[in-house]
């Protein structure tokens, strides 16, 4: 998989990557941070979700980021500002979570049309 052309914050909460000139994906960062590869981090989720529950709160800095380091020429690494930074997002996987993002806005738009 080749690596993208670009990649940049383009809001708050949304990571655009640019893939070629016709292909770009726009990643909501807790859909990113949800799918981070790294075991600890599911394991973290589990535990979030666990304490959410019980407290009804969610650390606000988990789906910020503090910075996004290229790894050679096959992946990032996100350092979120709650200090996790061990997901490194290759580019098959982010590509991937791309076209799933794409496919379900558009199963969700077909069927608000239909209904």
């Amino acid at each position: 998989m080749d690596a993208p052309r670009k990649i940049k914050l383009v809001s708050p909460g949304v990571l655009r990557i640019e893939w070629d000139e016709k292909i770009k994906f726009d990643y909501p960062l807790k859909f990113i941070r949800e799918n981070s590869p790294d075991a600890e981090n599911k394991l973290t989720q589990i535990k979030s979700v666990k304490e959410e529950e019980n407290t009804g709160s969610e650390n606000p800095l988990k789906f910020q980021v503090e910075n996004i380091e290229v790894m050679g020429n096959y992946a990032i690494r996100i350092f979120w500002k709650d200090g996790f930074s061990d997901g490194i997002y290759p580019w098959d996987l982010l590509f991937k979570l791309g076209r799933y993002l794409e496919v379900t806005n558009d199963l969700h738009q077909d069927f608000e049309h239909k209904h």
